[in-house]
């Protein structure tokens, strides 16, 4: 019979981490949130970094186990090349592969369809500009404006006179 081992790993900042499932999974942060670097290197002890809501990493899962306040919670170890962040589960959502592919292709279509509404947009000023300009323009020493109102005055005499 086989005995599963779990891997136990002590951080800088005096908890212990044992690991509960060593296969990488995808994240997606729920929100803003800024986490401490657990490194063995001084020079980056205290470094932060923040990751913003909807950002993606990439971690396996983790039990940290504080000894000093008997408490305990389900992190994700995300890897850096000068240490490691230890992001709380419950600022993270499960993602897959297809998810994240699915999202970037709707990141692209939407950003094509806001370049064609843009365009759409910019056009239609056009169009109107050029349109009220008609009303503008002089013809035979009359402007459009002038012309239309006489036309329908002349429509409107004619119906009367019928």
């Amino acid at each position: 019979m086989k005995v599963n081992s779990t891997k136990k790993v002590k951080t800088s900042f005096n908890t212990i981490l044992s690991q509960i499932n060593p296969v990488q999974g995808i994240f997606e942060i729920k929100q803003d949130a800024t986490y401490p670097i657990d490194s063995p290197l001084q020079d980056v002890k205290g470094t932060t970094k923040t990751y913003m809501k909807g950002a993606i990493v990439r971690g396996d899962l983790w039990l940290e186990l504080d000894p000093n306040n008997s408490k305990q919670r389900k992190v994700i170890m995300v890897q850096d090349e000068n240490g490691r962040y230890l992001i709380p589960t419950k600022n993270l959502t499960p993602k897959t592969e297809e998810e994240i592919a699915a999202r970037n292709e709707i990141e692209v279509l939407t950003s094509k369809v806001e370049e064609l509404l843009q365009k759409a947009k910019d056009e239609a000023k056009t169009i109107t500009s050029k349109s009220s300009a008609i009303l503008d323009k002089k013809y035979g020493g009359y402007t459009g404006k002038q012309i239309l109102v006489g036309i329908v005055g002349v429509i409107l005499i004619t119906k009367l006179l019928k």
